[in-house]
């Protein structure tokens, strides 16, 4: 039962997503939400962007903002079942998903051709590629390098993004993931543009405050 509830062509799986995606709309119609800081990225015709959150945002973050938004945003999530799932819920929201992650072990993940594949969405215009620094398996608000150095070899602003809530639930995951209460408040900040000119050590330590700033999670 439980490899057919997590087999992608499987029926039971396809009505799990739906039932699943389904609900979830309707829970967070019900959730207000405030934006603050520049949020231009989200309606320049000719830019493109990437856009950072942390791990644990991921899910309220795809339910947030307007279909139009989605559409124009990619992805990126592993390989892994757990990647499987993260995509199928992002695509029912209108976003492309690129599946890849770092090396870890000495195991090809997929990450130099995601890496490859978020390059050539930025050469578009009017494109938003969404990178989770911490995913898919931590450490919990550490930023890997890959951010920044996409930024760099893409020449594009990195836009960190924080979500807060009146009030949510915080799962036992190992990012603590975070779903807003029916009828709280969620608050999207989105902090200062940053651009980067190399990838160094020091450059993605500053990454890291500047995300951990607009969270106000830590």
């Amino acid at each position: 039962m439980i490899k057919k509830l997590f087999d992608p062509e499987g029926l039971l799986y396809k009505l799990s997503l739906w039932l699943f995606c389904s609900f979830f709309s309707v829970w967070m119609l019900t959730v207000r939400r405030e934006f603050l800081g520049n949020i231009s990225c989200l309606d320049d015709d000719d830019e493109s962007f990437i856009i950072a959150f942390w791990h644990n945002q991921v899910l309220a973050l795809s339910y947030v903002f307007e279909r139009r938004v989605c559409e124009k945003s990619t992805g990126m999530a592993s390989k892994s079942r757990d990647g499987q799932m993260i995509s199928d819920i992002m695509m029912s929201r209108g976003f492309s998903v690129i599946r890849g992650s770092a090396q870890r072990k000495k195991k090809d993940k997929g990450g130099a051709v995601a890496f490859i594949k978020s390059l050539k969405v930025l050469r578009e215009a009017n494109k938003l590629m969404c990178i989770v620094p911490d995913g898919p398996r931590g450490p919990i608000y550490e930023a890997q390098p890959g951010a920044v150095m996409l930024a760099v070899k893409s020449k594009k602003k990195l836009v960190p993004i924080g979500a807060r809530y009146s009030a949510a639930f915080k799962l036992p995951t190992w990012d603590k993931l975070y779903i807003p209460l029916p009828f709280s408040k969620m608050t999207v900040e989105f902090g200062e543009f940053l651009e980067f000119a190399e990838n160094s050590e020091e450059n993605n330590e500053k990454f890291t405050e500047h995300l951990n700033k607009v969270s106000q999670l830590k």
